[in-house]
């Protein structure tokens, strides 16, 4: 069985109303509802690799990146010049 996905807006007293759906009357269905997300909400992947917050060195996942010795050099760099 294919898949109808639509959304609807939650009416008083917690109806929701879908109409147009492509099945016969009678037919049996399952039905999930969730929150619609929007698209400002959608979650981006965090930034890969290293880098510094303050003095501490944070690890955000795998992949390339600044390498741990370049990082290093660079904040022994910036602290060397007060």
């Amino acid at each position: 069985m294919k898949t109808f996905e639509t959304s609807a807006t939650v009416e008083e007293q917690g109806r929701v109303l879908v109409a147009g759906v492509p099945l016969a009357p009678g037919t049996e269905v399952e039905v999930t509802i969730s929150p619609k997300v929007r698209a400002e909400q959608e979650t981006t992947p965090p930034p890969v690799g290293l880098r510094w917050e303050g003095n501490v060195l944070v690890h955000q996942g795998v992949g390339a990146g600044p390498s741990v010795a370049e990082l290093r050099d660079d904040r022994l760099h910036r602290l060397g010049q007060g």
